[in-house]
């Protein structure tokens, strides 16, 4: 009753012609994404909005958008459900992001407390932004703060709801705060090569630092490794067994005969954010996965096929 009462105030208010009173179902793109609302008394609800209300006329015949548009939007859709969000269009901060191109969302926004007053904050793959609460198009980036109490609590935040420890002492968190390598994915790990040769490591979103046992002041990239040619067998197994490693954190293998792996590491993308998933289309289905710095995609059964979702903006 309140929302048929609702409804009807709204229908007159703004003359909305019957024929444009519609489902969530029917405006949510891709079509088919949304299916509520599911089991509402749909037809006898319009019925009631409109009794005595002159239906108006027909709307004008809609334009189709752009099948680039429609997989772009699936393909970010599905980028924030697999980090367990909602994109927003209209929200500053997803805005932001896309504009800014800070790649995949990593988690659901949260909040803490710094300076007096109360931030929402959000990781992505290439940084994590914060605004003021109620200030919504001050946005600010980790990476780009001063010195001081939020730069202080939002990083030691973004650490720990990414299930790590920030420590100022550390040389891969040193080497973090003064290079592009995103966000900590873990904590630091013993790697063992089958010559015996100990190292140290740390997947971060953009890249993965290393330090050989006991020379924790020598800190290099796995980037470094992935660039090099004619590696020694050393260093050709270290870099192996830490894409191996990559890979295990989402649960999967990895696959360097796999066209969306290659494409990864040769596009330097980071590390794989999610498991690959299957986006439906119609016609054409693809398969999506999230990496640090954008999201790979390809045509179902054209596996040779790599695209980044960064081109289709």
């Amino acid at each position: 009753d309140a929302a048929i009462w609702l409804v009807r105030n709204k229908v007159q208010q703004y003359k909305v012609p019957r024929s444009r009173l519609v489902k969530h179902a029917q405006i949510a793109q891709p079509p088919g994404r949304k299916t509520d609302p599911r089991g509402f008394p749909w037809e006898s609800f319009v019925a009631q909005v409109y009794t005595n209300i002159a239906p108006g006329p027909p709307p004008p015949p809609q334009t189709a958008p752009p099948p680039a548009d429609v997989l772009r939007t699936a393909l970010i859709d599905a980028a924030y459900r697999r980090a367990r969000h909602v994109y927003h269009p209209d929200w500053a901060m997803h805005q932001y992001a896309q504009q800014e191109r800070l790649g995949p969302p990593i988690l659901p926004m949260f909040g803490f407390r710094a300076e007096g007053r109360e931030w929402a904050a959000e990781i992505y793959g290439v940084d994590a932004i914060c605004s003021p609460v109620g200030g919504w198009d001050d946005i600010r980036r980790l990476s780009q703060l001063p010195d001081g109490d939020l730069k202080t609590t939002f990083r030691k935040e973004v650490y720990r709801a990414l299930g790590a420890t920030y420590r100022p002492d550390w040389a891969f968190h040193q080497y973090a705060d003064r290079n592009p390598i995103g966000v900590p994915l873990t904590e630091s790990f013993r790697v063992t090569l089958s010559t015996g040769d100990s190292y140290s490591a740390q997947i971060f979103s953009l890249d993965t630092l290393i330090t050989p046992t006991g020379q924790w002041n020598v800190v290099f990239p796995l980037s470094q490794l992935l660039r090099a040619t004619n590696l020694e067998r050393r260093d050709a197994e270290l870099r192996d067994a830490l894409l191996k490693r990559q890979f295990q954190r989402i649960g999967r293998e990895f696959r360097p005969d796999w066209a969306m792996h290659q494409a990864a590491i040769n596009l330097g993308l980071g590390a794989p954010l999610s498991d690959q998933e299957r986006i439906e289309m119609g016609e054409i289905d693809y398969v999506s996965q999230s990496f640090g710095a954008d999201v790979l995609y390809s045509p179902v059964g054209d596996w040779g096929i790599v695209k980044r979702l960064s081109e289709l903006r």
